[in-house]
């Protein structure tokens, strides 16, 4: 699949031995050592089974980046080296490349990228900026073909070898092309336009189908010359609303942008519109479709001196970063609304009937034709009546501007504790269909904490030495409801190293179910409407700063979840970092080898005095298992009776507390006696 380098040699099979450590033994072929042999493949984006990426044309004034992914196929991990890897041959300069940090040690079976950008001209770039005034004139124009030379520890020794290519390009250019008036629906023959000057949609009614209207976006060589690809990286559609003078998205409204096919476009960054230029041909071309629909009564305008309109953000260096085409339309659609928008009964007492009522009225331009309405769940407390005996049977007509065309009666019976439910009304309004309008009644809970936003943990003062004590700060739950509060889930969210220096009271585990149910405070006989939780705050890493998220749940219909910020300070005891020294030079099998941890860094406190108390002896792997004596001193040896590779690992503690990150491990290669 990769080439070789022309400069390396086949290893021969004894000399992979070195790869693990061990002794290069003449003839020796232990399967158990060949299984642990790193290997890499490498798969550039454009040319996955092969050895080429290949940028195409790219503009002088632009770049473009690729990848390479990297697969660790052998047994034991696979290590590029960053140092010896290096672009080769041509024109260098124009390409860079960025190699993932985790390639300095990508484990078997894993997955990573090497990240290659091509700068067709370098010298219109400062640093990841674009120079100003930056131009074409000066730039080369012949195709680039450099090598990228990828050294790694694969078993076979060799340098891979990935081709890049790439050609200079002049910059795109962008034309918008459409007929000013086109029937709906119609496929133009858009060949002999010049230019888009607005989109005009006829008024479209609530019954009407939606309207598509044609247009091109076009990339024509600039100057006969090879010209990059035209990049769309977004498109957004915004329109004023001329009598209400608001703004509104495009897709609220009805106005929404379509492939050729029709099929709804949402372009962004990481889904870009690419108009690129075939071969042999003088210009690139990609057909869509706007398109509009009456969702909402009203006429509207998109218009480029008011930074409205089909807004198409591109690479041209003329039109960067925006340019729009002007459209407008209008919709004769009626628009439904409830007066008021929901009903709240309140707390009724038990065995009282209370009405309230919502009228239906039309804000459109056209007639609304209300179909139907009921209660959402069936909800027996709520009884629905109308002041039309003919409807739901025969449906209602509500003129445009009528303000109360069917007036809803609900009649409420509480059933005891707290009735939700909503009213379902259907129309023609294509925008809002159904209609919802809340209804709620009974006793409700109403959840209040304190301190309300954030449970601050101070350092003490004075301030002890570190590790600093466990501190324990209240947060009060508290009902000022109407009818029982139930805590259904407390957890915390926002800092994963920071959730485990957090606990909660009556929470074993998080998130938890703390099974606290506050009484109403008017209620008869209440005498537990409030809790004091206790949260304790002790950190067990070498953080300063500690802050997430205690997310409360409840039975609170108005707020079922409440955030409060834990903010804790602490002056940490730092991870101490091990270090392993070999004392013996000679390492043979039946012969004593020691070594010893004397240079490990204790880490702790910035004021220092801090040592290690601690030190853990073992063994990652090796032909044997080893004894360490001691195992647990800061000097301890151990005596092979194998030949072979041993990697002896080490872990430290020191006397603030605080363990270091990981084990250090080192390879020790021992030879026959």
């Amino acid at each position: 699949m990769h080439p070789r380098s022309s400069t390396s040699t086949h290893r021969p099979h004894f000399l992979a031995l070195t790869l693990l450590g061990a002794l290069s033994f003449t003839g020796c072929s232990c399967e158990e050592e060949e299984a642990f042999l790193p290997f890499g493949t490498y798969q550039p984006e454009t040319d996955p089974s092969g050895t080429t990426l290949n940028f195409g044309a790219v503009s002088v004034l632009s770049e473009k980046r690729l990848i390479i992914t990297v697969l660790s196929g052998g047994r034991a991990a696979l290590v590029v080296d960053a140092a010896a890897t290096s672009l080769q041959n041509g024109r260098t300069e124009a390409f860079s490349y960025n190699l993932s940090p985790d390639l300095s040690s990508l484990g078997p079976g894993g997955t990573s990228t090497i990240s290659v950008t091509y700068r067709p001209c370098p010298a219109n770039w400062d640093g990841n900026f674009l120079r100003a005034g930056a131009s074409a004139d000066s730039c080369p124009t012949a195709p680039d073909n450099v090598d990228l030379v990828i050294v790694d520890n694969s078993a076979d020794g060799e340098a891979r070898i990935i081709k890049l290519f790439g050609e200079p390009a002049q910059p795109p250019q962008l034309e918008v092309i459409c007929l000013p008036s086109q029937e709906c629906g119609a496929n133009p023959d858009l060949s002999a336009q010049t230019g888009c000057p607005r989109i005009t949609f006829r008024e479209r009614g609530a019954d009407d189908p939606p309207c598509d209207f044609s247009l091109e976006l076009r990339n024509p060589k600039r100057g006969g010359l090879t010209t990059g690809d035209l990049v769309i990286e977004k498109a957004e559609i915004i329109v004023r609303h001329l009598d209400e003078r608001t703004l509104f998205p495009g897709a609220q409204v009805g106005f929404t942008l379509h492939d050729e096919s029709g099929n709804l476009l949402d372009v962004t960054p990481e889904r870009p519109l690419v108009v690129s230029i075939p071969p042999g041909a003088n210009q690139g071309a990609l057909k869509l479709i706007a398109r509009f629909q009456a969702l909402r009564a009203g006429t509207y305008r998109g218009d480029a001196s008011e930074g409205t309109g089909l807004r198409l953000f591109n690479n041209v260096p003329e039109k960067a970063p925006v340019s729009t085409v002007n459209l407008s339309g209008s919709a004769a659609t009626p628009s439904i609304a409830a007066r008021p928008p929901s009903i709240d009964f309140g707390a009724v007492p038990q065995g009282q009937t209370v009405t309230q009522e919502t009228c239906i009225a039309n804000f459109g331009n056209a007639p609304l034709t209300v179909t139907d309405a009921r209660v959402k769940a069936n909800t027996p407390a709520f009884v629905m009546r109308f002041d039309d005996a003919s409807f739901p049977a025969a449906p209602k007509s509500i003129s445009p501007g009528e303000t109360c065309g069917l007036r809803i009666f609900v009649d409420y019976t509480p059933t005891g504790g707290q009735d939700l439910d909503a009213i379902t009304i259907g129309s023609n309004d294509r925008g809002n269909n159904p209609l919802e309008v809340s209804i709620r009644g009974g006793a409700i809970p109403k959840l209040v904490l304190d301190p309300a936003d954030q449970v601050v943990f101070a350092i003490p003062n004075p301030t002890p030495p570190p590790p600093l004590p466990p501190r324990t700060e209240p947060l009060i739950i508290r009902n000022e409801g109407t009818a029982t509060l139930e805590i259904n889930e407390i957890r915390l969210e926002g800092g994963e190293t920071s959730i485990d220096d957090f606990s909660i009271e009556g929470c074993a585990t998080l998130p938890c179910a703390p099974a606290i149910s506050l009484c109403a405070p008017s209620a008869p006989g209440c005498t537990t409407s409030e809790r004091s939780l206790g949260i304790t705050y002790a950190n067990n890493d070498a953080s300063q700063v500690d802050q997430l998220n205690m997310i409360v749940t409840s039975n609170d219909p108005a707020s079922p979840q409440r955030i409060v910020i834990l903010y804790a300070a602490d002056v940490p005891c730092l991870y101490p970092s091990a270090v392993i020294t070999v004392e013996t030079a000679d390492k043979r099998v039946g012969q004593e080898i020691c070594i010893n941890a004397n240079s490990s860094d204790a880490g702790g406190t910035a004021g220092g005095g801090t040592t290690i108390d601690l030190y853990e002896w073992g063994q990652t792997f090796g032909p044997e298992a080893i004894t360490f004596n001691p195992p647990d001193g800061a000097r301890t040896c151990f005596t092979p009776t194998q030949a072979g590779a041993f990697r002896v690992s080490l872990r430290v503690r020191n006397s603030c507390g605080a363990f270091s990150q990981g084990a250090r491990t080192e390879l020790i290669n021992v030879a026959p006696n």
